[in-house]
């Protein structure tokens, strides 16, 4: 014998698949036992010589109708009187013409107790009460692995309905087209009679015992609502075989890490994949660093898990604990210009040109050439950094009465230039600081100016960037960066004075002063520190003019022969 779900091989006694706890199906040979010995105890009404000495007078089917209990058909009783009515009449009819024949009329007797124990048993089938044994209709299934699998008992309505099809009656109704059966099945469900003593965390060996407890109450109230009776069934005991063992999973397969931010404000990011499985929920990955993450670090993981839990509930645990991962590169602050790479100092040229390119200029004038100086780096730790790339720069002026080329000096800001992150620089700008080109016009004394965003020399630039005592800076100048700090203008200092003159001194030397109404005169100067000394050929007969200077601040001449005194200060 083999199970009917799995084909297992099975005791002759068995009553459940010990590979797959179903149940084995024995509703045929209960029923065909009762029966039989229903059929016993009928026959015992017969006289045992009469039946004896006319056995071959009777066909094999004519037994059948006694014998076989599952088929006999439910026809109307009127349908089985008429039958034996008619063979009675043809009996009789050939009793007459046999008649004075003994063996003729011990026939006819006959068969009329055949067909009279026919009916007998047929109303006596349908009269008595469908039996039912609930243990026959109950599964065991199994879900999980080894040890931590869970049981859980099944009735299986559709065999129970295919036994029972047609053969519930009700007590209570004469309708016969209701569908009791289905009903009943229902009943029994809700029943639940059937009980395991054991639902969680079963294991190959395990014996699994069935207990079958019908409510006498509930048993009564069906058996009189439905013409069936209730056998009691007895419990069982299975015996656990065939469950799976745990598998298991490395859960450092379905993390990414990565270091997030910039060195030394940086952190180590651990994210389950997208594509993990549901499991991973239940795991918990973390790490012995997870901030100032710097190259070549060796990093400890470290998997948490309940191995129970997610064995019980995906039949698997975690295979490994512990993994070491070591940093290969770590975006980081640039912190001295020596750091930056030709790569990245290109890419970073490219676009100050760019910004130089957009930047604002007079009507007249035109970008002419950006040339490259070099580059300052300030540097804070923990605060990050700003590259200045340096550029000279010339521009065409070209207005009516004027045609000139002007140079100045500006820088292209990079904020947060970091090395080794798909991000550069966080934010790109130019420096401001408003200035000047001053000249006069052929045929004009006037003094005109053209107005820039702009610096007239490195070192005014290196002093704007160089303010914080707590930042480091380092710097990068190719060619010496002596060729640019004289003034693209030539101009040392220009100063305004009370009377609205202009006096302008010249790094090599020579001045410029240009009273209120235009009139210009030329000469030169010098200054020792404290003493200012002026040489103007229009006043003191070259005789040089003396006051006082604060430097960067301001120059005193007081009245001295024909020059009435102006004190100025310096125009930034």
């Amino acid at each position: 014998m083999r199970c009917r779900k799995c084909g297992h091989p099975l005791d002759d006694d068995a009553r459940f698949c010990t590979n797959c706890g179903t149940k084995v199906d024995r509703s045929k040979d209960f029923y065909e036992k009762d029966l039989a010995e229903e059929k016993q105890s009928d026959t015992e009404i017969l006289d045992k010589d009469e039946i004896k000495q006319n056995e071959d007078n009777f066909s094999y089917e004519d037994q059948e109708i006694i014998e076989d209990d599952e088929n006999v058909d439910y026809v109307e009783e009127e349908t089985f009187d008429k039958e034996v009515e008619n063979n009675t009449k043809a009996k009789v009819e050939d009793s007459t013409k046999a008649k004075g024949s003994n063996n003729g009329v011990r026939n006819i007797i006959l068969i009329l107790l055949v067909l009279l124990l026919g009916i007998f048993s047929y109303k006596y089938v349908k009269s008595r009460p469908q039996k039912i044994d609930v243990s026959y209709y109950y599964d065991i299934e199994l879900e999980g692995v080894d040890g931590f699998a869970k049981a859980n008992l099944v009735f299986d309505k559709d065999k129970f309905l295919a036994d029972n099809k047609g053969k519930i009656e009700s007590r209570t109704s004469s309708n016969k087209d209701e569908p009791y059966d289905e009903y009943l099945a229902e009943i029994i469900q809700n029943m639940a009679p059937a009980e395991l003593d054991k639902y969680e965390n079963i294991a190959n060996g395990d014996q699994l015992t069935v207990s079958y407890i019908i409510p006498e109450d509930q048993k009564l109230d069906v058996e009189e609502k439905y013409k069936v009776e209730f056998i009691d069934p007895q419990s069982e005991t299975v015996s656990i075989e065939g469950l799976d063992e745990v598998g298991e999973f490395d859960p450092f397969d379905y993390v990414d890490v990565s270091v997030e931010g910039i060195y030394p404000t940086n952190y180590l990011s651990v994210k389950v994949k997208d594509d993990a499985p549901e499991e991973m929920n239940f795991v918990n990955i973390s790490a012995d660093k997870e901030s100032k993450i710097q190259k070549g670090d060796t990093i400890k993981l470290k998997a948490e898990a309940n191995n129970d839990t997610l064995s019980q509930n995906y039949g698997k645990k975690v295979s490994t604990t512990e993994k070491d991962i070591t940093i290969d590169d770590v975006p980081s602050f640039l912190a001295d210009v020596s750091d930056l790479s030709e790569e990245d100092l290109a890419s970073l040229k490219d676009a100050a040109k760019g910004k130089i390119a957009e930047m604002s200029l007079p009507n007249g004038v035109s970008l002419n050439d950006a040339k490259y100086v070099g580059e300052v780096l300030s540097y804070k730790e923990n605060s990050g950094n700003e590259l200045y790339l340096l550029y000279e720069i010339t521009v065409a002026e070209d207005i009516e009465g004027h045609k000139d080329k002007f140079t100045f000096y500006n820088a292209v800001d990079f904020s947060d230039v970091t090395i080794g992150s798909d991000n550069l620089y966080s934010y790109m700008d130019m420096l401001y600081q408003n200035a000047s080109h001053k000249f006069t016009k052929k045929g004009s004394t006037k003094r005109e100016s053209l107005p820039y965003n702009a610096y007239y020399s490195v070192d005014e630039i290196l002093r704007e960037i160089k303010t914080d005592n707590n930042k480091t800076y380092t710097e990068k100048f190719d060619p010496d960066i002596s060729v640019y700090r004289v003034r693209t203008d030539g101009i040392a200092n220009e100063y305004l004075s009370n009377e609205n003159s202009i006096l302008t001194l010249y790094e090599n030397g020579s001045a410029r002063y240009q009273q209120e109404f235009n009139e210009i005169f030329t000469g030169t100067w010098t200054n020792d520190g404290d003493n200012f000394y002026l040489n103007l050929d229009a006043f003191n007969k070259n005789k040089d003019l003396k006051g006082k200077v604060d430097v960067g601040k301001s120059i005193n001449i007081p009245d001295q022969n024909q020059w009435k005194g102006e004190v100025f200060k310096i125009v930034k």
